[in-house]
């Protein structure tokens, strides 16, 4: 679930992880204290979303790279 497929640690997949599981322990807090359902912030989606693009765009690039080479 971590790796990308030549065997590497992917550093985007790990902090992408760490992102959504601190979300949702905060949000199982707030949850847990006031009994409401908190809103999905638009600023924790494009974080998750852009360390997601970043981490498809790089492996594209690298193979063009390879191609070219």
């Amino acid at each position: 679930m971590f790796k990308e497929p030549d065997g590497k640690v992917s550093f985007t997949r790990v902090s992408s992880f760490l992102l959504v599981l601190a979300y949702i322990v905060w949000a199982s807090f707030i949850v847990f204290q006031k009994g409401k359902i908190p809103d999905i912030p638009a600023q924790v989606v494009w974080l998750i979303g852009v360390a997601y693009s970043v981490n498809k765009l790089s492996r594209q690039v690298k193979i063009e790279v390879k191609k070219s080479a």
